[in-house]
């Protein structure tokens, strides 16, 4: 069964240009699902569309434009392997504990962590 028609239907290749031109513009002067929805309204007499139809439109086409044009996301994972015994973390900090008398103590302590060669190795 095709999807059913949406009254937002004449108006997605005017969002898809508009998304498309702000690939290329500064990030300050990008458009807002509000500004897009005025404009639709104000240069191609949109009516009975709804602000929400308008910004769940956008919201599902900006990032598959972004792909389209070859600018996905942004790969922030990056795998780290270590080989074991190669790598150590070492980490400070400060605690102050307080009794119940009111006395306080002030702990500085060092922490590592290793990457320990498996006990069987070597074996």
């Amino acid at each position: 069964m095709p999807p059913r028609s949406s009254k937002l239907d004449p108006f997605k290749p005017v969002i898809d240009d508009i998304l498309r031109a702000d690939l290329d513009a500064p990030r300050k002067q990008r458009h807002t699902v509000k500004r897009i929805y005025d404009r639709l309204i104000d240069e191609h007499d949109m009516h009975d569309v709804s602000y929400q139809v308008v910004r769940a439109y956008v919201a599902d086409r900006k990032p598959k434009i972004c792909v389209e044009a070859g600018r996905g996301p942004v790969n922030v994972f990056f795998p780290q392997t270590h080989r074991p015994g190669e790598e150590a973390e070492v980490d400070f900090g400060e605690v102050t504990m307080n009794d119940s008398s009111g006395k306080s103590t002030r702990l500085a302590s060092r922490f590592t962590a290793t990457g320990l060669p498996p006990r069987s190795a070597g074996r």
